[in-house]
């Protein structure tokens, strides 16, 4: 299962207040053309979901749930600040 680090998770929460997100949008990966895609929406049936203090932060499409189920979402340091990197195997 894909593992979500601390650091992750809150950059992914504070973008998403940033942004305004309406209530029951998170960020969602998922596959399109064989490739990894990030976007904000409502979870779609059959999505791995994520969750903290009972609200979904972030959903994953099952096609990428597959592919990245033994990997891990964090952060890494960019010159722009954070990001979101998927990660090495998870432990």
């Amino acid at each position: 299962m894909l593992k979500v680090t601390t650091e992750a998770q809150e950059w992914i929460k504070s973008q998403l207040k940033e942004a305004k997100a309406p209530e029951g949008v998170s960020l969602r990966l998922f596959e399109k053309e064989g490739q990894i895609q990030m976007g904000v929406s409502e979870p779609q049936d059959g999505d791995k979901t994520f969750e903290d203090d009972d609200k979904v932060f972030l959903a994953v499409g099952p096609t990428a749930a597959e592919r990245l189920k033994d990997r891990s979402l964090c952060t890494q340091e960019t010159p722009d600040g954070a990001s979101l990197a998927i990660g090495a195997a998870a432990e």
